[in-house]
């Protein structure tokens, strides 16, 4: 098959997040099994992006506001127009914004499918709706497939009348060829998200006062592209006479994030409303131990396996978790254990990239 991938903004500070991660492992994975893949992204004109066996097409995008909805580039669109009239599949990494929605009504012969990574949910918001009417629900009525992370997503994705099936497909990860290490004289602890505040970065800076006063030794980085917290946490760490202990070390390149997971030896998400975490898969493959709070899409299974701790997300249950895995070297290596077999077991791109391709024939049987 020839397949299109859609992605609104690649940049060097990492700041899209999770459906960089994912639809480049997405792709790389199809091209691996011999289809035509083609990822068409937005950019910010300095990130380095490579995706093995993939025709990778970067066009330089203009912001029109901070947000991530105002991205806009007219090459991407034209060149979005151009693959689609050759193309059996359109991939769109789908958000309210003007890339996607563009894309999608330009996508008119080929067979067009959407995954909105939890971006897409009915919002009463007056510009939101307006946004809605003029493109989101056109877009969503040309679907021949819609791909939800979460029984919560599909429910959202229902409530906005989707009419095409709604697939269940999880998030992938790539087996990582690195591994983290204990090191207990010095652990690092570390928070790698954006720094927004619905990741809850005062949180962590909070976690890492209490784990501070039990034990002195541990250190904590934080990185993450500003997205209005930054100051807060730097003034809250100030605060807590933390400085020394907790550095904020701004935004990471993709390309790092490996290092950084295999440098650190215990990866904190303290996000509440997190529909499917990439970074932690990320963290699970390098065996890395992971602390989470209850409220994400894959907190449940990940507790009943023990696959990391979960926590109630306050910053004393947080640094209960963090104290007990730099406290002991055995369940340090237990939890790396563990987590490790279970990234590879239960999220790998391979199984992923299985269910995509059966998506995406049904979709092209039926579309």
């Amino acid at each position: 098959m020839k397949i299109v991938h859609v992605l609104t903004y690649v940049s060097d500070d990492g700041a899209y997040g999770g459906p960089v991660a994912v639809a480049r492992a997405q792709c790389v994975e199809l091209a691996r099994r011999g289809h035509d893949v083609h990822l068409v992204a937005g950019w910010d004109g300095v990130a380095k992006f490579d995706a093995p066996g993939v025709r990778v097409h970067l066009h330089r995008v203009v912001r029109l506001k901070r947000s991530f909805s105002s991205v806009l580039s007219l090459s991407l669109l034209r060149r979005v127009w151009m693959l689609s009239r050759t193309a059996d599949v359109v991939h769109l990494h789908l958000a309210r914004d003007l890339v996607q929605l563009p894309a999608g009504l330009l996508s008119r012969r080929a067979t067009l499918v959407a995954q909105p990574h939890g971006m897409v949910v009915p919002d009463t918001r007056m510009s939101v709706r307006l946004v809605d009417i003029i493109g989101t629900l056109t877009v969503l009525r040309r679907l021949s497939a819609v791909l939800a992370l979460t029984e919560v997503e599909s429910r959202s994705l229902a409530a906005l009348n989707v009419i095409c099936p709604i697939e269940r497909v999880r998030n992938g990860i790539a087996p990582s060829e690195k591994r983290a290490c204990w090191d207990g004289s010095r652990p690092l602890v570390v928070f790698l998200a954006r720094m927004h505040s619905r990741k809850r970065p005062a949180t962590f800076v909070k976690m890492a006062a209490e784990v501070n006063k039990m034990l002195p030794n541990v250190r904590f980085a934080m990185y993450g592209a500003d997205e209005g917290e930054r100051l807060p946490v730097l003034d809250l760490i100030r605060d807590l006479r933390l400085e020394g202990v907790v550095c904020h070390l701004g935004a990471l390149k993709p390309g790092d994030v490996t290092g950084v997971l295999c440098n650190s030896q215990v990866f904190v998400l303290p996000s509440v409303d997190e529909p499917f975490p990439v970074t932690v898969l990320e963290a699970m493959a390098c065996g890395l131990p992971v602390v989470i709070t209850d409220q994400t899409g894959i907190s449940a299974e990940l507790d009943a396996r023990a696959s990391a701790s979960v926590t109630d997300g306050t910053p004393d249950s947080l640094a209960e978790a963090v104290v007990s895995l730099c406290r002991s070297e055995e369940a340090w290596h237990e939890a790396s254990r563990v987590a490790s077999h279970d990234a590879l077991a239960n999220f790998s791109m391979q199984s992923v990239a299985d269910e995509l391709a059966e998506i995406y024939e049904r979709a092209r049987s039926t579309g």
